[in-house]
């Protein structure tokens, strides 16, 4: 069992990665290859992997360099897995390359007392751009072989836990958010206790917790070895076997086109997501991604609003109810209904305000209570609670928001022109015809009430009514 010391400050600093790792998962990966673990979840994916690799010598190449470092089970030495950022793959392996020379003779020692080291590693006193260079290519190959052609359903599995987890954070506080990491984990404050394959403690000393939702990893949580680094926890998520999850792809990649289907996927694994935010996910122009999103609004999958400088997209239940049949579940927690936010205000307005020692503290929009988190009398975090509102909310308030900067903008219009401009005449009141050549006739015009010569050789008429005849 792995216990997890928490104090009030780690609770302050718990992230969730909101994308899986490449180097994780792969990590992972190899080792689902050599245990035989998960038949159901991981049968087709290792015949699919094991045809591929036998076409490709140079991938089944790779693949042996990494199970020289990656074992099916022991130590794995820790800079195989640099902290997580969020980015791509070519980022961590970047991170990788990078290790110092120290960091990496300390790893890879504690990796001989347990087996040997790989021929191919260069020795302590050797430098190792030439090792790390290799094992970067193999990881790299690994990948593209392994993970790639799955790695949209990945990402959609690692999305919709995370919404899980979010919503949890959202009702419950950090507390709701450890608790609901049953049955791998269960949350004694101040101790998490983990399912683990060894004893040990893991002090957080107010460094907080990344939580790495991981589709390759199985039954039980890991992290890393050394406790002197960010400590981090990968734990599984909940899986489909993949060939279900194809199958269902592949139906609506033919329906919508594979590019379209992607941002349909990407857009409702998320409470909203922007346009930018799309693009960098699947790697796609901004001018593409903003085509195919405007193309899911007009089918009615997609709604979107404005926010500030960007505009934020959701995935309508119409596009929930397409997904489902992909096998691909979207989980999304039932929001507050109008009547409690009006409640909320009401209570704001009233000045009361409910307090409850040692339950945290319950923040609602609209009302006028700042930002921050209830401590009970040890000091221990309670959590922090936030109650979103009704999509139907977020409309009619931008549609008021709308309505009043209008309002504001054509009264300030009017206000700049003001009585003396209004006054003054017309641009078609005022020709540049010189005036001896039209002085003449003005008189014979009826309509016309005086006439005046201007110093810059124009005259203005000023008109009587009807005007214009």
């Amino acid at each position: 069992m792995l216990r997890i010391h928490f104090s009030w400050r780690d609770l302050e600093n718990i992230r969730i990665a909101q994308q899986p790792d490449p180097l994780w998962e792969l990590m992972c990966a190899v080792c689902r290859l050599q245990t035989r673990q998960g038949l159901v979840e991981f049968g087709h994916w290792r015949r699919e992997a094991g045809r591929r690799l036998s076409r490709d010598p140079r991938a089944t190449h790779a693949l042996g360099t990494l199970r020289t470092v990656i074992p099916a089970s022991g130590y794995i030495p820790d800079f195989l897995t640099p902290p997580v950022t969020g980015e791509c793959l070519e980022a961590g392996l970047e991170e990788l390359r990078a290790t110092p020379r120290d960091r990496l003779t300390a790893e890879l020692t504690r990796f001989a007392g347990t087996r040997p080291v790989p021929g191919w590693m260069r020795g302590p006193h050797e430098p190792p751009d030439s090792s790390l260079k290799l094992l970067s290519d193999a990881l790299r190959t690994s990948f593209r072989a392994l993970l790639e052609p799955y790695w949209r359903h990945v990402r959609s599995a690692v999305g919709d836990d995370v919404s899980v987890r979010a919503r949890a954070v959202l009702d419950g506080g950090t507390a709701a958010l450890l608790a609901g990491l049953r049955p791998f984990a269960h949350w004694n404050p101040p101790y998490l206790d983990v399912d683990y394959p060894v004893d040990r403690e893991l002090r957080l000393e107010g460094r907080g917790l990344m939580l790495v939702p991981s589709y390759f990893c199985w039954r039980r949580p890991t992290a890393l070895a050394d406790p002197g680094l960010d400590p981090v926890l990968v734990y599984p998520v909940m899986k489909q076997p993949l060939e279900i999850a194809r199958a269902g792809e592949e139906r609506l990649d033919r329906l919508l086109g594979r590019t379209r289907s992607a941002v349909l996927a990407d857009v409702a694994g998320h409470s909203t997501r922007t346009t930018t935010e799309v693009a960098q996910a699947l790697e796609l122009a901004p001018a593409s991604a903003s085509y195919q999103i405007g193309v899911l609004r007009g089918a009615g999958l997609v709604v979107s609003r404005r926010d500030g400088k960007h505009v934020e997209h959701t995935a309508t239940s119409l596009a929930l109810n397409l997904l489902a049949g992909t096998g691909t579940t979207f989980r999304r927690g039932s929001l507050p209904s109008l009547n409690d936010q009006e409640e909320s205000h009401g209570a704001c307005r009233q000045g009361r305000a409910d307090r409850t020692a040692g339950t945290g503290l319950m923040l609602r929009p609209g009302c006028g209570v700042g930002t921050g988190a209830a401590r009970d009398d040890q000091g221990a975090l309670a959590g922090i609670s936030r109650q979103a509102p009704t999509d139907d909310q977020w409309g009619k308030v931008n549609v008021y928001k709308r309505a009043i900067t209008v309002v504001i903008l054509v009264a300030s219009a009017l206000g700049a022109l003001g009585a003396p401009a209004m006054a003054a005449p017309m641009p078609w009141e005022t020709s540049k015809i010189p005036a001896a050549s039209v002085i003449p006739a003005a008189p014979s015009v009826s309509s016309v009430s005086s006439v005046a010569d201007g110093d810059d050789g124009t005259f203005t008429v000023q008109c009587g009514n009807p005007c214009y005849q």
